[in-house]
């Protein structure tokens, strides 16, 4: 199945760049605080101390950024757990270190939701929980998973009380911005739906609903 194909690239690629790209990283921070320690012990000029220390901020969030998203890349994103718990555990990962609170409500017998469309709704989500802690800053994010109103259907909703925005006045795919729209694409190959709620203040609420039947694997 092209399905299972496209998971296991994707767990090619997260062991890659933990194997390359992050141990780099980690061994680029090392140097730069053994540099920031022996000007400080030698009592050397504070600028450039103070910028190396900057680096060295930048070059942890940039890790911590990274983590995220070859954990994120791992082999079949619910790992044999039910589809709120693996939401649960991602966005309980992705906001370590961070004062967030995090809520989960879900509604209606779960049990059933095939793994085909609990996978695919559990990568649009954390996409939408990633776009949260980067551009939003909130300090509460709430997760909902539910059956819809439509029979058959099933219902995800990421919430967070962030700075929000003005729909459509976000960067899009043609500048390098695949987030939201590589949502939507997703959703709707489901013949879901995707909606997106949100103002200046208000914070964004995201609702991806799809229909819980036998789909083509290869339109993943």
């Amino acid at each position: 199945m092209e399905f299972q194909a496209t998971l296991r690239e994707r767990s090619r690629l997260a062991a890659n760049l933990h194997d390359t790209l992050l141990q780099t990283m980690g061994g680029i921070g090392f140097q730069i605080g053994a540099c920031a320690r022996e000007m400080t012990a030698l009592k050397q000029d504070s600028k450039p101390v103070a910028l190396l220390t900057v680096a060295r901020r930048m070059l942890d969030h940039s890790v911590k950024e990274l983590r995220s998203s070859v954990w994120a890349l791992r082999s079949h994103p619910l790992q044999g757990k039910a589809l709120p718990a693996a939401l649960q555990e991602f966005a309980e990962r992705a906001c370590d270190g961070q004062p967030i609170a995090i809520e989960l409500r879900t509604e209606g017998d779960l049990t059933g939701v095939p793994d085909f469309v609990a996978g695919n709704l559990l990568l649009a989500a954390q996409e939408a929980v990633h776009n949260a802690l980067k551009h939003a800053h909130p300090s509460k994010l709430t997760l909902e998973v539910r059956l819809a109103g439509k029979l058959g259907w099933i219902m995800v909703a990421i919430r967070d009380d962030g700075v929000g925005f003005v729909p459509g006045a976000q960067a899009g795919a043609h500048q390098g911005h695949f987030g939201l729209s590589g949502m939507r694409e997703r959703i709707e190959r489901l013949d879901g739906t995707f909606k997106l709620e949100s103002a200046p203040g208000r914070g964004t609420s995201i609702h991806l609903e799809v229909p819980m039947r036998t789909y083509d694997e290869s339109i993943a």
